[in-house]
């Protein structure tokens, strides 16, 4: 193979490989990450230029299909390749977005935490440096030492969203960093602080649970109650959610979270088969995907139309 084949055959892989992670498709991840990964192995004489930016592509999409992977495989990109994850686009990958995927397909709570506390362990002493700057004690900025700034100030235990901005705020070695690196350490940090969560508890379950009560009626998704006092528009929204927690469900019969209790319920047995038939031919769609994305980018990041809108695109990516 030529040099100007290589460069070639690059410049389609790279363009490729940046589409897939703009729109975040997860089969598309896993297919391309594999040919790379056989090209990588197979094929010796690719100009050692080339075949570095084919290993950061390769676990660049990895990390987009990380919930396809095996857990030896995930545990290994969160040890030694953190730093294609942080070379992602900020707005486009979320460290526990992608975790949460891969734990959804395990019914057993108990097994969920006790992955976390491995990946807890695993970043405690990782030696990714998280910024440029030296801290205010000397020390390297790396991921463990950041995290042993952060334990102590707000210990162990879990800290509520207050706090964790105090403790930004407060922090001399934070306010001194540039922008990036800023972002870098905040991912980071809120990441090591939502896997101390344990699924047991309504704090940290990852799956979507759907609340009827008396007094009102909604769903606790990431950790945040969320009313359905909503319009026509994001009700249609809700409601695919609430479908996607039911057809989950259906598949893992086995699984329970807790006893019912104040209203809450893994089902909302009050929609027909019909409602969600006629829900998941609607969204069952690729072009829907598509399009479920332009329509998020109308929405400011984090508002309630964009959380629900981008879920059930993770759904659909995921099936």
């Amino acid at each position: 193979m030529s040099k100007i084949s290589e460069q070639e055959l690059y410049r389609e892989i790279k363009e490729a490989a940046d589409d897939i992670i703009f729109f975040d498709k997860i089969k598309e991840a896993k297919k391309l990450s594999d040919l790379v990964g056989k090209m990588l192995s197979e094929n010796k004489t690719i100009d050692n230029i080339i075949a570095d930016s084919y290993r950061t592509i390769y676990y660049q999409l990895r990390w987009i299909c990380l919930n396809w992977l095996k857990e030896e495989e995930i545990l290994g990109l969160l040890k030694n390749h953190l730093s294609e994850a942080f070379s992602l686009d900020n707005n486009v990958f979320n460290f526990w977005e992608k975790l949460k995927g891969y734990l959804l397909e395990i019914p057993d709570y108990e097994d969920r935490d006790r992955i976390k506390n491995i990946i807890r362990d695993i970043l405690n002493k990782n030696q990714i440096l998280l910024s440029s700057k030296k801290l205010s004690n000397g020390l390297s900025p790396t991921a463990e030492n950041w995290i042993k700034i952060y334990v102590s100030k707000l210990g162990n235990q879990l800290v509520e969203k207050f706090n964790i901005n105090q403790f930004f705020f407060d922090s001399p070695d934070y306010r001194n960093l540039n922008e990036e690196d800023r972002m870098r350490v905040r991912k980071f940090l809120e990441f090591y602080e939502r896997i101390k969560r344990s699924s047991l508890t309504m704090e940290g379950i990852e799956d979507v649970v759907p609340i009827d009560s008396q007094e009102f009626k909604g769903m606790i998704i990431n950790n945040e109650v969320i009313k359905t006092e909503l319009n026509p528009k994001q009700k249609e929204f809700f409601q695919a959610i609430l479908t996607a927690a039911d057809q989950y469900e259906q598949k893992n019969t086995f699984r329970t979270i807790a006893p019912k209790k104040n209203g809450v319920s893994r089902q909302n047995e009050n929609k027909s088969a019909l409602e969600k038939m006629a829900i998941e031919e609607e969204i069952g769609e690729e072009k829907e995907i598509e399009d479920l994305k332009v329509h998020a980018g109308r929405f400011q990041p984090g508002s309630l139309e964009r959380k629900a809108i981008e879920e059930e695109i993770r759904r659909l990516n995921s099936e």
